[in-house]
């Protein structure tokens, strides 16, 4: 086989003339075989090209995708098996990205942790089940969640109750603790980092009351009447927290 034309096209792509059929090929595959002219070529070392250069492919691929946003080994992964990609080449692919420094899942922690501290309200249980998601081991998060001070989770909890305390403007004080603690709950903080300061809240809970009675009333008046609509009324009260 006669290789008869070797053209850069961009970046790090050439166009190989091969027995008259165009090739592009990644600038890696020519030197490590040494392809800087037009030369001879066995079948053998042209199918060592074809599958070298099947491998770059894969790996810029996922280079391209690292660089548009820090990813962990799992979610480089599973984006190789997305492109139909052969796993055996997937391992190649990932083992060199790792010894050249473009995943590295300790870093992809320390990132991820930090971000979702400075730029969201998500608490430390939760930030764990996110980077379990994404493949990060036990050991690495606790280690990397070290570094950062109870008292910044802390912080975000109560940032979140007085985010919903501003909105709240129907409900029973009762009510409204219940639905803080089961939301904080679920964003991923221990109760240790809220109880103090949701227990402290306070809500004008008579004006609350008296404007969810008059909303109530006026809902119900057309279908009761009497000791009927006054007790329909009271069961709806109790249903938002009131216990008067």
């Amino acid at each position: 086989m006669k290789i008869t034309s070797i053209k850069y096209i961009t970046g790090s792509k050439y166009e190989l003339l091969i027995d008259k059929k165009k090739h592009i090929i990644y600038d890696d595959v020519l030197l490590e075989f040494n392809l800087y002219k037009p030369c001879e070529i066995s079948q053998d070392t042209y199918e060592q090209i074809m599958k070298e250069n099947s491998f770059y492919e894969g790996y810029y691929k996922a280079i391209r995708f690292i660089n548009f946003k820090m990813r962990s080994q799992k979610e480089v992964y599973q984006k190789l098996v997305s492109l139909d990609i052969d796993k055996a080449e997937i391992n190649k692919i990932i083992a060199k990205l790792i010894s050249k420094g473009y995943i590295d899942n300790k870093k992809y922690a320390k990132a991820f942790i930090l971000d979702e501290v400075n730029l969201t309200l998500n608490g430390p249980k939760k930030i764990v089940m996110m980077l379990k998601k994404k493949g990060i081991s036990d050991s690495i998060i606790a280690k990397e969640l070290e570094s950062i001070n109870a008292d910044e989770f802390i912080a975000n909890a109560k940032k979140y109750i007085d985010k919903k305390l501003k909105t709240y403007k129907s409900g029973s004080l009762e009510r409204l603790k219940l639905k803080l603690k089961n939301d904080l709950y679920n964003l991923g903080y221990p109760e240790e980092y809220f109880r103090d300061y949701l227990s402290a809240i306070t809500i004008n809970e008579e004006a609350n009351y008296l404007k969810d009675k008059e909303k109530i009333v006026k809902r119900l008046a057309h279908k009761y009447e009497g000791e009927l609509l006054e007790a329909k009324v009271e069961q709806k009260l109790y249903a938002l927290g009131y216990r008067k």
